[in-house]
């Protein structure tokens, strides 16, 4: 029995396909299918402990994603993330209720935001690779291979645009520290944690050891900076709504991320 297709949307990939390797049903393509999420996916997305373990998205998009061929873990996490921010847009529609906090006064606004809104917004501001790459000085080495030079220690790295399967090991790899810390939120590696999942080599050694031991003594510039030229070379997009703040006499006016949590697919019922 084939199954039940109730309603298709095109989806466009923020990545426009650079990062997929020749053979790859995503490679220099724009746009994939997907379907709406039906009661299974509900279902999938209240499951604690799928949550817990980042594998509720991945199932999700498992069961969604109708262009044939495509494996969501090897899809780039800002795919990932763009697919599922869209999923819930086009299935429940996009008023969302979020507080944002003032980053000058730091007074709570609860506010109904748009979605939809908030997303074109996060993707208008996306460059195209080549722009990134030249403005960060930044050299391709393959489809998902980078080098640069960090600005205090001159070392040469080379970086990886991460994807399913690397979300989802660092996922368990913070799951575990949890039990180590008896339950506990271990803060203190997750940066450490997410540049070791992103570097490929320091001064061309590959080897992890060497690594993991720069990592440890990199100079906290080179740590941000590799974070930073990351966001932009990988066409990462933040969640934008305007906040227009009059507690107290304060005068801001900007733009406001929305944090993008499991919290977009709860609802009061």
């Amino acid at each position: 029995m084939e199954p039940i297709i109730i309603s298709e949307q095109i989806y466009t990939l923020p990545t426009k396909g650079v990062f997929y390797p020749p053979g790859n049903p995503l490679y220099m393509q724009e746009n994939f299918t997907a379907r709406d999420l039906s009661t299974q996916e509900e279902d999938i997305l209240v499951n604690r402990q799928l949550l817990k373990s980042n594998l509720a998205f991945d199932k999700v998009l498992q069961n969604v994603i109708t262009t044939p061929g495509v494996e969501p873990a090897a899809m780039t996490v800002v795919d990932r993330r763009y697919t599922m921010v869209q999923l819930r847009i086009n299935s429940y529609g996009p008023d969302y209720e979020v507080t944002l906090h003032c980053p000058e006064c730091g007074s709570s606004h609860k506010s109904k935001v748009n979605l939809q809104e908030a997303l074109d917004l996060g993707l208008s501001k996306v460059k195209t690779l080549e722009e990134n790459l030249e403005y960060f000085n930044v050299t391709k080495n393959a489809h998902n291979e980078f080098r640069m030079t960090l600005p205090r220690s001159k070392w040469n790295v080379v970086f990886k645009i991460l994807n399913g399967e690397d979300e989802l090991r660092m996922a368990k790899a913070s799951q575990n520290q949890k039990k180590a810390f008896k339950g506990q939120d271990n803060e203190s590696q997750v940066f450490t944690t997410l540049l070791k999942n992103l570097i490929v080599s320091i001064e061309d050694s590959k080897d992890p050891a060497e690594i993991n031991q720069r990592i440890r003594i990199m100079p906290a510039m080179d740590a941000q900076k590799i974070r930073e030229v990351y966001f932009f070379i990988s066409c990462n997009f933040r969640l934008l709504t305007e906040l227009a703040c009059n507690e107290d006499g304060c005068d801001f006016e900007g733009e406001m991320e929305i944090p993008l949590t499991a919290d977009l697919f709860r609802f009061n019922s």
